[in-house]
């Protein structure tokens, strides 16, 4: 389980880090696996959205020992992060990326790791207290749905939008406002990052 991050104010980038981030998803664990007989990382963000809806970003990589750089030092190419609300909600958001990371403390309890940028980190090794085994393994579950296209994703946008519309006409303006302007908090908090 990760227990530390710290990542240097301009490199900022996971935004469900920020403030209005730490608001709409509560945090309940972040974990990493390496499966170094597969030469795959799995980091995943286990949050529960606006405190009750349970969801997970989860990023997959392939690592492989950085070329002419000191032997704890590897680089992971990560594909386009998952999305997951639930069950049924799974969409890839942004796009793959690189890291490369140095391991400058690895011992029984724990492994700390610098990233290329200056950020830090420091795992925990086992399974986080928080979590069950079931739940610190679930990205196995997540990567193996299939996302929604980009076509499904716009219908259910739309399928929002209709439904705010029906509780503006039915319940009010207040109650509709308050379920866009979190809405739109949600998605720009995912868009940029999350």
């Amino acid at each position: 389980s990760v227990v530390y991050v710290r990542i240097p104010r301009p490199k900022r980038r996971a935004s469900l880090r920020t403030r209005l981030g730490r608001l709409l998803f509560k945090t309940r664990y972040l974990v990493q696996h390496v499966l170094e007989r597969d030469k795959v990382v799995v980091n995943m963000i286990q949050f529960r959205l606006l405190g009750f809806l349970p969801g997970a970003v989860t990023l997959r990589g392939r690592l492989r020992p950085e070329p002419g750089a000191a032997r704890r030092t590897i680089s992971v190419n990560f594909e386009a992060p998952r999305f997951t609300i639930g069950r049924g909600l799974n969409v890839v958001v942004g796009a793959p990326s690189w890291v490369t990371l140095s391991t400058t403390y690895s011992g029984a309890a724990a492994r700390i790791g610098r990233g290329k940028g200056g950020s830090v980190f420091v795992f925990r090794r086992g399974v986080a207290p928080e979590a069950t085994p079931a739940e610190a393994n679930a990205w196995r579950v997540h990567l193996a749905q299939k996302p929604l296209s980009r076509g499904m994703a716009a219908g259910a946008v739309t399928l929002v939008a209709v439904s705010l519309w029906v509780v503006k006409y039915f319940v009010g303006r207040p109650v509709a406002a308050t379920a866009c302007v979190l809405g739109l908090a949600v998605y720009l908090t995912v868009r940029n990052g999350g």
